[in-house]
């Protein structure tokens, strides 16, 4: 077992889109036994209703709204077989109350120094803080190990507001919106100052009240409806 830190997953980097990974310039992995997580002897799994196993749990330290997870299996060619090939993917935002997920299929890894790993699975847009991975079997390895994982995720709204995270671009981008979502008739929305926000043509914005920061913009193509009684 091993409990990671965002800034101590191996060799671990924290970039703007708050992805958490092992390496911080490329997708590929090498294939050396040292980087990574193996575990050869079971513990008690933070979540109780595990017991004891082979498990790794990641704290990114506060919550995030999480997407895509890409997994680099044990990537050494003389233990390819420690690599997890099932697991049940819980989440938590304390690290004491657990949901459970998903359980996931890891394929093993090739060995070669260019392995690219593979996209697991995706959290849908799931908050939390916590990720425990619990392995319930591998390829046959007396150990269990995972190279490398790495989740795109991004802050949470500011309470109560829906704000524009990218930069100039259009209104219906979900992704250029916190929690990746497009903001409704009942939500605050605020433009950070520096960008121009484009209302597509044909398209109509809802929203409750809209807040634009200095030197922000909007370049009306489209409409917008402001749902706040005056």
């Amino acid at each position: 077992m091993r409990t990671h830190s965002i800034l101590f997953i191996t060799v671990l980097c924290l970039l703007s889109s708050h992805v958490a990974e092992a390496q911080c310039d490329t997708l590929r992995h090498n294939n050396t036994w040292f980087d990574g997580w193996i575990s050869c002897e079971e513990t008690a799994n933070p979540n109780d209703t595990r017991g004891n196993g082979h498990w790794i749990m990641y704290d990114f330290n506060q919550v995030y709204t999480m997407f895509e997870m890409r997994v680099w299996n044990t990537n050494a060619p003389d233990i390819l077989d420690y690599g997890i090939q099932n697991a049940v993917i819980d989440i938590s935002d304390d690290g004491i109350t657990w949901t459970e997920f998903d359980t996931v299929l890891f394929p093993q890894a090739t060995g070669d120094s260019r392995y690219d790993g593979v996209d697991a699975m995706s959290f849908d847009s799931t908050n939390a803080r916590f990720v425990l991975i619990t392995a319930i079997d591998n390829y046959g390895g007396a150990c269990f190990g995972l190279s490398e994982m790495r989740i795109r995720a991004r802050d949470l709204c500011p309470e109560d507001k829906i704000q524009w995270i990218a930069g100039n671009g259009a209104w219906d981008v979900p992704a250029n919106w916190c929690s990746n979502r497009i903001p409704t008739q009942d939500d605050a929305v605020v433009i950070p100052a520096g960008v121009v926000v484009t209302i597509p043509f044909l398209y109509t914005a809802h929203v409750w009240t809209v807040t634009m920061e200095p030197t922000a913009a909007l370049e009306m193509i489209g409409s917008m409806i402001a749902h706040k009684p005056e």
